[in-house]
């Protein structure tokens, strides 16, 4: 039971902290998971997310009025074929959402997020990630992490929703330290190179902003997996060590995605406002002998000012 449970936490997490950071308190009121996917916007913040996370899309359609629903299973990964163009057909509605569940220890999915500002704003870059770690050993016997499975995906960096199919290849197997994503870094250099005029703009600062992405990745799974270890109180059962983060390093751990957010409800005080005398009955249509600012005055002044714009 309490594997299931950390299992429903884990993979509700990463999906929680970044809605909570999605367009604007009304939108998010109104606004529905399935049209946002629809819409396939290239910056989209949730896309990545449920890329990473392996989610399928159940498309449902009746053909014919007589007939049954016909439905399709489709990845989010492979929805977006283009700019604002997804694998939907006319007749279709999106009916389902499925997202696998992560493991219960040694699993980590991470959003992340660069805008102009927090609130309200569309992104610049925004990205998923997920990884999944196993022990190993060497020929020597030596233990190590290593990376059974990665799972990378960008908005921002392409016209669609793209998974960083060679930077996820060449961690796949690798050790997991420090090493294996620098070397991961230069990959995904070269994966994503844009030219200075791409659509938006910023084409390096996008670049810089997906490496420092994957290397927050690093650091935060670092951490992930020193709480797994340390919780795991198995009788009998050795770990490998987990690799160290560099104290001028650790400050790339978190990020305002994942923080408590200040809330957005809360009461406002203000002084009475002040209105020129007689100007409270007027404003109702009532005229008042003792106002400053007789009614009929200004009536005239209206009717001559009007009358004077005439041809």
């Amino acid at each position: 039971e309490d594997a299931s449970r950390r299992r429903n936490e884990r993979t509700a997490k990463p999906m929680h902290d970044m809605l909570r950071w999605f367009a604007s308190t009304q939108i998010r009121n109104v606004a529905c998971l399935g049209g946002n996917l629809v819409t396939a916007s290239p910056i989209s913040d949730m896309n990545p997310m449920l890329c990473s996370l392996g989610a399928t899309l159940v498309l449902a359609s009746r053909p014919k009025s007589d007939g049954g629903v016909v439905r399709r299973n489709v990845k989010v990964s492979d929805f977006f074929i283009g700019y604002r163009t997804v694998e939907k057909e006319d007749m279709e509605v999106i009916e389902r959402v499925d997202v696998p569940l992560l493991q219960d220890r040694f699993e980590y999915c991470i959003p992340f997020k660069q805008a102009r500002r927090r609130e309200d704003d569309i992104s610049i870059v925004t990205s998923g990630m997920r990884i999944k770690l196993r022990p190993a050993a060497t020929n020597s016997n030596e233990k190590y992490w290593e990376i059974e499975d990665v799972a990378i995906a960008f908005g921002g960096m392409a016209p669609k929703t793209v998974m960083a199919r060679n930077t996820m290849d060449a961690l796949i197997g690798k050790p997991f330290d420090s090493n294996s994503f620098e070397d991961a870094r230069k990959v995904l250099q070269d994966e994503f190179q844009m030219p200075d005029d791409v659509p938006g703009g910023q084409a390096q600062y996008r670049l810089t902003l997906a490496c420092s992405f994957l290397h927050r990745f690093y650091l935060n799974c670092v951490e992930d997996l020193t709480k797994d270890v340390a919780a795991d109180k198995t009788e009998g059962v050795s770990y490998p060590p987990v690799p160290l983060i560099e104290d001028d390093e650790e400050c790339g751990v978190g990020g305002f995605v994942g923080v408590k957010k200040p809330s957005v409800t809360g009461l406002q005080t203000y002084p009475e406002p002040k209105v020129a005398t007689g100007l409270e009955v007027e404003h109702l249509g009532m005229k008042d002998e003792s106002s400053d600012l007789p009614l009929a005055a200004v009536a005239a002044a209206a009717a001559k000012s009007s009358s004077s714009d005439k041809p």
